[in-house]
């Protein structure tokens, strides 16, 4: 019983330690192959759209971090990187369309490491407004 009961507390010690790109690389391979909520499979482009996200953006960022070690200030200086790379296609742009959407990948990573137990809540982060491309119009509803 107490020999169960250590390595019940190891193992969640262990969860606990993993680095970012550990945990990365095993929930692009959980996503890759487990259902959405609605019970239908992610689109082989959404997943390759994800994994370039954590590849060309998250583990250079976060790599041999611990997962629980990531917070909101790590995640605002990140997001002031990020912000900081030009538009490819509009070097002038305010906006170069990465930011938002690396954000959004990383935050529905953590929130996953929330439900495994590898940290215990989602860091609070404000993800930056998305801005209408010029000349169009946004209804409110």
């Amino acid at each position: 019983m107490l020999a169960a009961q250590r390595r019940e507390e190891a193992d969640r010690e262990r969860a606990r330690s993993v680095t970012f790109s550990e945990y990365a690389e095993g929930w692009i391979a959980r996503i890759r192959t487990e259902p959405k909520k609605n019970g239908k499979q992610r689109a082989v482009g959404t997943v390759r759209s994800y994994k370039s996200k954590v590849d060309g953006y998250l583990i250079p960022e976060f790599g041999d971090l611990p997962v629980r070690e990531i917070d909101a200030e790590r995640i605002r200086l990140l997001t002031l990187r990020l912000d900081s790379i030009p538009s490819p296609l509009n070097p002038r742009s305010k906006f170069n369309g990465v930011t938002r959407p690396v954000l959004t990948v990383l935050l529905m990573l953590l929130r996953q490491a929330a439900r495994d137990g590898v940290i215990p809540a989602v860091p609070t982060v404000t993800l930056p407004r998305q801005e209408a491309p010029h000349g169009t119009l946004i209804l409110e509803v």
